[in-house]
């Protein structure tokens, strides 16, 4: 495969990829720790970040005048898109929490996380989350007749929790997740499997700020070989405890 060819591949990607970011913005970011909330805490979520796509290609190619391999790489970015997120987390008990998640006018976002390990230096938890956008806009068509434009997503996600609190006022954590995104339009509909996951500090105790990164690669984008496509995101959202449990804080 030809440098020509692979970097037509990256234009048409990232288009791809910019094309369903732009209506949806479906969050990346998890922003929170291992920790479950003590029972009866409720901690409120306002989140700020920008997502983004990205298409990456690596070829290899001889060059008979010298020994061995030269490597080029080629990278597209599609612009990047400023995601609001509204968020609201609730302990259920010793070791169960649930959230909700919020993107104004476009996603729905439900999880539940379950503690595995919870000491004094480490936490790991797991988890399950849903998250669904259901859009119905103008189409670009002319005429009484047009079809309005559909787009359905929906995501599965399954993320590993693991922090470890650095004071009563910081902590660090990485949650490593696979991804399942089904998405759908009036033409076009594909399924996609994503590895990656996000890390990030909590600073603060009964309010404070998340600043996190996440990225997550897909694994079937049916590009060629040393063709990537991944999706990143930078998040930083402040919260709030509500209603103080009898357990330590924060969570």
């Amino acid at each position: 495969m030809n440098k020509q060819t692979i970097r037509l591949a990256c234009k048409m990607m990232t288009m791809a990829v910019t094309a369903m970011l732009l209506p949806a913005c479906l969050s990346l970011s998890s922003t929170q720790t291992a920790r479950v909330l003590p029972v009866g805490e409720s901690q409120v979520q306002l989140g700020f970040g920008a997502l983004q796509g990205s298409v990456q290609a690596t070829v290899s190619t001889k060059d008979s005048s010298t020994p061995g391999t030269a490597t080029t790489t080629t990278k597209a970015d599609s612009p990047e898109i400023p995601v609001a997120e509204f968020g609201y987390r609730h302990g259920a008990s010793e070791s169960v929490e649930f959230g909700i998640k919020w993107i104004p006018l476009t996603t729905a976002f439900v999880d539940a996380k379950v503690a595995l390990v919870d000491s004094p230096t480490l936490s790991i938890a797991t988890g399950l989350g849903i998250g669904v956008v259901d859009l119905e806009f103008e189409s670009d068509a002319s005429g009484s007749n047009a079809t309005p434009e559909k787009l359905q997503i929906l995501d599965v996600v399954l993320p590993l929790y693991i922090s470890t609190e650095l004071s009563e006022y910081a902590a660090l954590y990485a949650v490593p997740k696979f991804m399942l995104r089904a998405w759908e339009s009036n033409d076009s509909e594909a399924t996609w499997m994503m590895l990656g996951g996000s890390a990030g500090v909590r600073l603060g105790k009964e309010w404070g700020v998340y600043i996190e990164g996440a990225q997550m690669q897909i694994l079937n984008d049916n590009l060629p070989q040393g063709v990537d496509t991944y999706l990143t995101q930078v998040t930083a959202s402040l919260y709030f405890s509500l209603g103080q449990g009898p357990g330590p804080t924060p969570r």
